[in-house]
């Protein structure tokens, strides 16, 4: 059953895609920033849960991303 209007998929697809970009960006800002972290346990901590945060912001985006593009592919298809 679905739960969202299907119009709204490109919306989904668009936020994932965002959601994600906005995971690496922050990434970026750690990694930037861990230097000035003198604590070398505190910094290791920080920098494996930045990645910790990626892979999840990656693999929660492409399971929306690839949702929204099926169904909309199958749109298209019905509507041939």
């Amino acid at each position: 059953k679905e739960i969202t209007n299907p119009y709204l998929l490109s919306d989904l697809g668009v936020a994932a895609v965002l959601a994600e970009a906005t995971a690496r960006a922050a990434r970026f800002m750690v990694l930037v920033n861990a230097g000035k972290l003198r604590d070398a346990a505190s910094r290791g901590k920080l920098l494996a849960e930045i990645e910790t945060i990626l892979v999840h912001a990656d693999t929660r985006a492409a399971a929306v991303a690839a949702h929204g593009l099926r169904h909309l592919q199958d749109r298209l298809t019905d509507c041939r």
